[in-house]
């Protein structure tokens, strides 16, 4: 999306990888210690919150064919960090349901099923990106509506 819409380089495209890297990192540590304090569903709540944001922020407006900079790096930026906040509450809430029997299977089955659409859906948005023209509200609304 950057490379086509902004014109970056590799460079600049690993250098916000990394940095989305480290910020989700940061924020699953930061969420062992919310969780003290805060309901598993307020953070969940927050989480699904946040990413709604971020993503509003990374769609272009029908009528301006360029999304601004500053509303990418944000938008990602929140996406970024609200995944982490869900699936750290939703594994821990999963893991309180379980009880005390053996977890380790139900949790592999769990993180294995969750990973189908982070290895499947980067190669649809890129082709639904391609039909589209690079529309990202289409592209989202699409995805919406799904």
């Amino acid at each position: 999306l950057v490379s086509v819409i902004y014109n970056w380089s590799s460079l600049k495209i690993n250098l916000l990888f990394t940095g989305a890297g480290i910020a989700s990192l940061l924020t699953s540590f930061s969420v062992r210690y919310l969780t003290r304090y805060v309901e598993d569903r307020a953070m969940l709540v927050a989480s699904i919150v946040i990413g709604l944001i971020g993503s509003v922020l990374l769609m272009d407006e029908p009528f301006n064919k360029t999304l601004p900079v500053w509303r990418f790096l944000i938008g990602f930026s929140l996406t970024t960090i609200a995944f982490p906040v869900g699936r750290n509450v939703v594994l821990g809430v999963f893991g309180n349901v379980l009880g005390p029997v053996n977890q380790g299977r139900w949790m592999g089955i769990i993180i294995a099923v969750s990973a189908l659409p982070r290895v499947i859906g980067p190669f649809l948005a890129l082709k639904t990106l391609e039909l589209i023209q690079w529309k990202t509200w289409l592209e989202f609304g699409i995805c919406t509506v799904l």
